[in-house]
């Protein structure tokens, strides 16, 4: 019998970073948001309509690390990871519900301002890219 597998690909704009923590055992933890952003226009009414879905992020280790220095609130991203759903009570009382991203990969995919990223990283490798180290 084959085992289970689940990865989730998301494509966003970082909403929200958060200060670089360390747990006890001093392993460093990145958390963030991220919007996904859905478009289309109404049959009805032919209104352009959108729909965003935050993504609670976490990245652990020297991903961490490595997110730390370059994530920038409104920056796009691409992460790779699991996700899972958590239900809690929001601060009205109401209930409601977040969707977990533990990251295994990601690559910056630029500002909206225009400057291009180049920032990937893959499990444990960083892979920083500047455009003067390109040869082509």
């Amino acid at each position: 019998m084959p085992g289970n597998f689940q990865q989730t690909i998301v494509v966003g704009t970082v909403g929200t970073v958060q200060d670089l923590r360390y747990t006890q055992n001093g392993t460093a933890v990145q958390g963030f948001s991220v919007a996904v952003n859905e478009y289309w226009n109404d049959q009805q009414t032919n209104e352009r309509r959108e729909k965003t879905t935050w993504y609670s992020a976490s990245a652990w280790g020297s991903r961490a690390e490595t997110l730390n220095k370059y994530l920038q609130v409104g920056g796009n991203i691409m992460l790779t990871g699991t996700v899972s759903a958590r239900a809690y009570t929001n601060n009205n009382g109401d209930p409601a519900a977040s969707l977990d991203l533990k990251v295994d990969t990601f690559q910056l995919l630029g500002n909206r301002g225009g400057s291009e990223g180049g920032q990937s990283a893959d499990n444990e490798t960083e892979q920083p890219a500047e455009l003067d180290d390109i040869p082509f």
